[in-house]
C-alpha cells in the first residue's frame, strides 16, 4: 500500500454497489473534527485505468466536500478486481465496528447476489462464522421492513432481531418490536414472549408442554414474575432462575411453583 495525494475530482465511489451509511456519526460533526485535527485516518481507495475507486471513508470523503478541500491524502491499493473491491470494502468497514447489523446483511447480500459468493467463502473473507453470515442474511428476508429501520437505528438489538425471526407473522414481529422498545426488554425477554405466540401447529408435543409450563408460572407469579422469577429459554432445554435474599422468601417462592405447576 502506499500513500498520495488526490485531486477529489479524481476519486469516484461508483467502484462499488454498497453503502455503508449508518448515520452514527454527524457529517458536520465529522467535518468539525477534521478541521481541528486534521485527516488522521485518509479514505483507501484502489486504481483501475485512471480512475480512483473508493474503498472505504465515504463519510469522511463527504466532510472533506463540505470543508472545501481540493484534494485529500488516500491510501492506494493495487489494481483489482470487482469482486476484491467489494469484500476489501466490506471487511475494512466491519473492522471498524460502526455498521449496524442491516448494512452488514446488505454487504453481505452483494456479495452472493453479484458475485455469487457462498456463505461459507463468504465467512472465510470477512472473518466470520458462517451461522453469522447465515442470520444476517436471514435478516433481509424474515423480518417486517419497519423492524429492520428499528434495527438499523439501534432501537431494538440483533440478538433481539435474531428472536424475532422466529415469528413467522410479520406483523406479529412488528409488535413485538414496539413492545421490545417500549418495555426496554432484554433478549431473554423477548424469546420467552416469541416462544408463547408462536401457532400450536408449529410446536412439537414437548414445546406445548414447556410453554404451558410458562404460562402457570407467569399467572401464578404475577407480580413476582420477571422481579423474582426469570426462565431462560433453549433449544434442547429450559432455565429457570429464581433470585432470593432469605431462606424464607425462597422456601415461600418454590412453594408457590410447586402450586403453579
Amino acid at each position: 500500500m502506499r500513500f498520495r495525494i488526490l485531486p477529489l475530482k479524481e476519486i469516484s465511489t461508483k467502484g462499488y454497489k454498497v453503502r455503508f451509511e449508518s448515520g452514527r456519526e454527524n457529517i458536520e460533526d465529522l467535518a468539525r473534527s477534521i478541521r481541528e485535527n486534521g485527516l488522521i485516518c485518509p479514505p483507501t481507495v484502489s486504481k483501475r485505468g485512471n480512475k480512483y475507486y473508493l474503498i472505504s471513508g465515504n463519510r469522511r470523503l463527504k466532510a472533506i466536500k463540505k470543508l472545501g478541500w481540493k484534494e485529500l491524502p488516500c491510501a492506494i491499493l493495487g489494481e483489482i478486481g470487482g469482486e476484491d473491491l467489494l469484500v476489501k470494502s466490506i471487511v475494512e468497514n466491519i473492522e471498524r465496528l460502526d455498521l449496524t447489523p442491516l448494512e452488514r446483511a446488505k454487504g453481505f447480500q452483494e456479495l452472493k447476489d453479484s458475485y455469487k459468493i457462498k456463505e461459507e467463502e463468504i465467512a472465510k473473507k470477512t472473518g466470520r462464522t458462517q451461522s453469522d453470515i447465515s442470520h444476517h442474511l436471514r435478516l433481509l428476508k424474515r423480518l417486517h421492513h419497519k423492524v429492520l429501520e428499528y434495527l438499523h437505528k439501534g432501537r431494538i438489538t440483533f440478538g433481539h432481531a435474531k428472536v424475532l425471526m422466529g415469528l413467522e407473522d410479520k406483523n406479529k414481529q412488528l409488535s413485538f418490536a414496539k413492545e421490545v422498545i417500549k418495555r426496554g426488554l432484554s433478549v431473554e425477554d423477548t424469546m420467552v414472549l416469541v416462544d408463547l405466540a408462536r401457532p400450536g401447529e408449529e410446536l412439537t408435543e414437548r414445546e406445548k408442554e414447556l410453554n404451558a409450563i410458562e404460562r402457570d408460572i407467569m399467572r401464578h407469579l404475577r407480580k413476582e414474575w420477571k422481579k423474582k422469577i426469570n426462565i431462560r429459554t433453549g433449544k434442547k432445554a429450559e432455565r429457570l432462575l429464581v433470585t432470593f435474599e432469605s431462606r424464607k422468601e425462597l422456601k415461600d417462592l418454590l412453594s408457590r411453583l410447586s402450586q403453579a405447576l
